[in-house]
Formats: structure tokens, sequence, C-alpha cells
């Protein structure tokens, strides 16, 4: 418990920094580090008893952000408590909760601050599958196609924007800007966090792109979530006229020419 202390602690120290934030894009940012802090700590104690622990960091967290924000909006701090459901970060975490956080408005939406009690066990919707074992070829199949099929990105995933990414688009003039990062954070999750191309899961060793669809329209429809895929890095080249491999299967092929396609119109 002297250990969680500590670790709360400091986590204290990163909410009173979004005090020191004078734009709205960088308190943003704080922000996304202060969640990215919570998710860590909460997924750390995950395995254990952790029901206490987890209201432990919620109730202190609320309560610095409650000081922090009463310094930054002294007149309608109360109003910026906003159900987590509405949040546009972290959307698949936070979808469906009802309980109240701090947050700040960026561009017609609310940026706030997750809880830790959310990060919690989650069990089968159905039996398990007895047949499913790595020792037969049969096993090997179920598994593969339960993994693909049935199985969800997780809630508690980080998110696929850092602090910089969201601290860079204060100043983003182009269509790199706010709702960029926020709607392929939605397209993400749309694609299983796979490539559209080749549909390889994207992990350290394979490097991701948010690709745009059609990348001649305007500001307002550029960045809307059908409009943003994500494509692992050989693939997005591909996409942008690299050459093709002559070993690559017809059907990763079919589906990078399609894109071609679509970024000429």
């Amino acid at each position: 418990m002297e250990r969680l202390g500590k670790k709360i602690k400091k986590l204290l120290e990163e909410v009173h920094r979004i005090e020191l934030c004078q734009k709205v894009n960088v308190q943003a940012a704080q922000i996304q580090y202060v969640n990215s802090v919570i998710m860590g700590m909460a997924q750390y104690l995950q395995t254990s008893i952790c029901s206490r622990a987890y209201h432990a960091i919620d109730r202190r967290v609320n309560n610095a952000a409650l000081a922090v924000w009463k310094k930054l909006y002294p007149k309608r701090y109360n109003s910026m408590q906003v159900p987590l459901k509405v949040l546009c970060n972290l959307p698949d975490r936070h979808k469906g909760y009802d309980s109240k956080t701090f947050a700040v408005w960026v561009e017609g939406n609310w940026f706030g601050i997750t809880y830790a009690f959310i990060t919690h066990s989650h069990y089968e919707s159905k039996p398990f599958d007895q047949k499913m074992t790595p020792y037969t070829a049969e096993g090997r199949r179920r598994y593969v196609s339960y993994r693909t099929k049935h199985k969800p990105l997780p809630c508690d995933r980080p998110s696929v924007n850092s602090p910089s990414d969201i601290a860079i688009s204060a100043y983003a003039k182009g269509r790199m800007n706010f709702e960029y990062y926020m709607n392929r954070e939605y397209a993400y999750s749309r694609d299983k966090g796979k490539c559209k191309c080749c549909g390889d899961a994207f992990s350290p060793m394979l490097q991701k792109n948010c690709h745009h669809v059609k990348n001649k329209l305007p500001l307002d429809r550029i960045n809307k979530v059908p409009n943003l895929v994500w494509l692992c890095e050989p693939c997005h080249r591909m996409v942008h006229n690299s050459p093709i491999p002559p070993e690559l299967n017809a059907k990763t092929v079919g589906k990078i020419m399609k894109y071609r396609e679509k970024l000429k119109t």
C-alpha cells in the first residue's frame, strides 16, 4: 500500500500540472498523459483484489481535478463535469458509463479524465469451448476463428494517440487537426487493430498509419471516420504507389489497388 501511495502522489502531481497549461489543447494533452498513468496503474493492479485500490485512485484524482478546475474555470467548473460516455477520448473505454468526470471543451468535443474502476476482469459470455486446444489442428482452427471473429479489441487498450499528438493538433492548420486525432481512435476500433489491406494485426514490429481514403476532400469532410482506415507501413507505401512485390497475394493486391483508385477521386 505504501508503494501505491507513492504512485498516487505522483499521479496527483500530474493532475495539478493541467492547471499550468494555458491552451485548451495542451490541457487535453496533459489529460491524455494523466489517463495513460491511471490506466497503467489500474492494469498493474488488475490481477489482485483491486476494487478498493481503484476507488482510492479515482477518489483522490477526482478531488485533485476539482481543485484544478476551480482555479481554471471558477465560474463554470460544475458544468464541466460530464458523463464518461460523452467524452471523445478513449470512446471504447468510456462507452455506456454515466459516472461524471472533469473535462475540457476542445473544438466541439468533451475531452476528459478517465476512471481506474473501468478496468475490470472480463468474463466470457459463452461457455468455454472444450475442443479449442493448441494440441490439435481442429483446436487451433477453432482458436483462430474465435479470436478473429468474436473477440473485439479490449476496452482497456492504450490510446493510439500520444499526449504529444494532442498537443500538436493545437497548431495544425491542415487536415492533421484535433478532429483527425479523435476520429482515428474510432477508426482503429472499427478496423480491430488490423491493416485493412493485408489483415495483419499491428504490433511494435508492424508499424501503422491512419490513411485518408480520399485525400482531396474539403477540411470539414476529410477527417470523418468513414474516410479513415488503418494500414500497416508496407501497405500504406504501396497504396501511395510504391512497387508491389510479385509474391504478394492477390487479395491484398486487390485491396491496395482499390485504395489507389480512391485516392484519385
